[in-house]
């Protein structure tokens, strides 16, 4: 199953030491704002749980889900009208 970014992952287990669940991450106000490129989801760096680089640009993540499914084919997740459609919420309505 599809965990949509700011969900809690069932597939992640139980968190590790130190870490808590996605679902009760407290954004820290800190570091530099990305947008998840499966997703179009805002967030600050340190919330990611995963990274990935395609031709010298480093994504950010915030589910293992996203982060492969970029890894496995990082050009389908580029395409700018892609984005226009899904990035833009005036275009969801």
């Amino acid at each position: 199953s599809t965990v949509a970014c700011g969900e809690t992952d069932p597939g992640r287990g139980a968190p590790v030491a130190g870490e808590q669940p996605a679902a009760k991450k407290k954004p820290s106000g800190t570091g530099p704002a990305v947008t998840c490129p499966v997703c179009c989801l805002q967030f600050r760096t340190v919330e990611a749980v995963g990274s990935a680089e395609h031709e010298g640009e480093v994504y950010h993540f915030l589910i293992e889900d996203h982060r492969a499914a970029f890894a496995a084919d990082p050009t389908s997740f580029l395409d700018p009208a892609r984005d226009a459609v899904l990035c833009n919420p005036a275009a969801k309505k």
